[in-house]
């Protein structure tokens, strides 16, 4: 199902002071999340496939979120600029 609202809440955590996706504890986390989900890391790669598929779910996530915000192909070129800098992850 369209996960829209799952960019928004990546970048909003991304943008947090301190907060290192790439960091050792962090990819460990990754690695132990989707090994319980059972879903493979390789995924991350295809996110960029994607955009079209979750973007009709936006105006959803639009109506919950107050304040100043961007388009939805912002949040997800800045989720696709982040788990690039992750593709070490998924190519282990």
């Amino acid at each position: 199902r369209p996960r829209a609202r799952d960019f928004y809440d990546i970048c909003a955590i991304a943008r947090t002071p301190g907060v290192n996706l790439a960091s050792a504890a962090n990819v460990d986390l990754f690695e132990h999340i989707f090994a319980a989900k059972a879903v493979p890391l390789t995924l991350l790669a295809r996110i960029p496939e994607t955009r079209a598929f979750h973007a009709i779910d936006w105006p959803a996530v639009e109506d919950t979120i107050g304040g100043k915000r961007e388009s939805f192909d912002h949040y997800f070129d800045e989720v696709v600029g982040l788990v690039s800098s992750l593709e070490a992850v998924w190519k282990k």
